[in-house]
């Protein structure tokens, strides 16, 4: 879900976002670019629905963050690259049966 949520963002929501934001900038050429039917509503929902759709993803970022055993338990590991775990706890990966790696 990550991978797919991320692949979206910068495939997708980014480059909307960009040429919706050039349309913007460019509304006065936009005849003489030939794209004259093209409203300004109709840019203007765009450009927003991609802002709140890239707001909603920073929300929800930040958010996800917070759910580890202390309030900053990720945000830790993300910046040691270490994660602290009581001895004895069975970890997600651990109840699907999946064997430990090696390292």
């Amino acid at each position: 879900m990550q991978r797919l949520v991320y692949l979206s963002l910068a495939a997708v929501l980014l480059p909307v976002q960009m040429i919706s934001g050039f349309l913007y900038w460019g509304y006065n050429d936009w005849t003489r670019w030939g794209i004259g039917w093209l409203t300004l509503d109709k840019v203007a929902f765009v450009h927003t629905a991609g802002a709140f759709a890239i707001l909603c993803f920073v929300i929800v970022h930040i958010y996800m963050t917070t759910t580890g055993h202390t309030v900053t338990a990720h945000v830790r590991a993300m910046i040691t690259g270490w994660e602290e775990v009581s001895e004895g706890e069975v970890q997600e990966w651990e109840k699907a049966g999946h064997r430990q790696p090696t390292v």
